[in-house]
């Protein structure tokens, strides 16, 4: 009587198990979904207008601090309203003191930054203001110890 062979292919087992070991990780590492409870996120998430469109939103437990970033379109008519809805009093028009946004804003020629820290939140706001009809902005915040 014949004997049936399996059809496994080692080369399709291996993308299936790099597959499998990529999800884990990006699951581990917060990658692309929040692992943020509700109450945290309230706590750190923007208030922008209603105008702004959000390109990224992430919340992210970290290895160590919860951290939320987003990166947004505002129309420039809404600046100061979005402004008013950060902890930052003082803006910048360069980012040398950027920590988290400095990748960011390397070659930009015309931004506004702010950052805040209070001992409990951190705060770093990078606006691109190259287009004078709508800004990107790009937002950190951070729980601190």
């Amino acid at each position: 009587m014949p004997v049936q062979r399996s059809h496994f292919r080692p080369v399709s087992a291996f993308a299936l198990l790099i597959a499998v070991v990529s999800l884990s990780a990006c699951g581990l590492l917060g990658i692309n979904r929040s692992d943020c409870s509700q109450e945290v996120l309230l706590m750190l998430e923007l208030d922008p207008p209603e105008s702004a469109t959000f390109t990224e939103e992430h919340c992210s437990m970290g290895i160590v601090n919860p951290t939320y970033t987003a990166t947004l379109t505002i129309p420039a008519v809404d600046l100061v309203a979005f402004q008013q809805n950060t902890h930052i009093e003082s803006w910048l028009t360069t980012a040398v003191s950027a920590l988290s946004l400095k990748d960011q804003a390397e070659g930009m020629d015309s931004i506004l930054f702010g950052s805040f820290s209070d001992g409990a939140i951190s705060e770093e706001v990078l606006i691109d203001t190259r287009n004078p009809q709508a800004y990107t902005v790009y937002v950190v915040r951070t729980f601190i110890d």
